[in-house]
């Protein structure tokens, strides 16, 4: 990759350098997230073990999203409709001057500890939409409710699950 700038989002107007996960922006904190813990891994994680996932662990990777517009979400609505969810930026502010900024990562349901956080989600910041990428290497603009976070990991229509079965 010639440059950065790929992963700037005209949507996100704070600057950075850095942000959590370690991520680099040439001119805009990121704004774009890998699916945590479906597809992405934290490796600072205690667990020695932890391996990346291989995309033949997806079981349909086309309806598997793989990265998608992230950042944090407002108290007031990370208990709302997924449409509605809001930027925090008033958390975003101290990230910023802490961290420099920035989300490499949204939390999916299956990060049962964290998720309900708000810290960490895919956030609708284009006409109530998310862009997504799949696991195929497809994307799409779409409303973030059709991600399927309320449903089951087991749903087909939780697009954020890696696998459609109980782990």
């Amino acid at each position: 990759m010639k440059t950065f700038s790929a992963f700037d989002c005209p949507s996100v107007q704070n600057l950075a350098t850095k942000s959590i996960g370690g991520g680099f922006a040439a001119n805009h904190m990121l704004g774009i997230g890998i699916n945590f813990p479906e597809i992405g891994t934290l490796w600072q994680d205690s667990d020695l073990a932890a391996k990346p996932f291989k995309l033949n662990d997806v079981a349909s990777p086309a309806r598997c999203i793989g990265f998608g517009d992230a950042g944090s979400v407002t108290t007031a609505t990370k208990y709302l409709s997924p449409d509605n969810w809001l930027p925090d930026t008033a958390f975003d502010a101290v990230l910023n001057a802490y961290y420099g900024g920035g989300a490499t990562y949204f939390r999916s349901p299956s990060d049962s500890g964290n998720y309900a956080s708000g810290d960490a989600r895919a956030l609708p910041r284009h006409n109530r939409r998310v862009n997504f990428l799949f696991m195929d290497a497809h994307a799409e603009a779409m409303l973030n409710s059709r991600a399927g976070w309320t449903l089951s990991r087991v749903n087909d229509g939780a697009l954020w699950a890696r696998q459609h079965k109980r782990e």
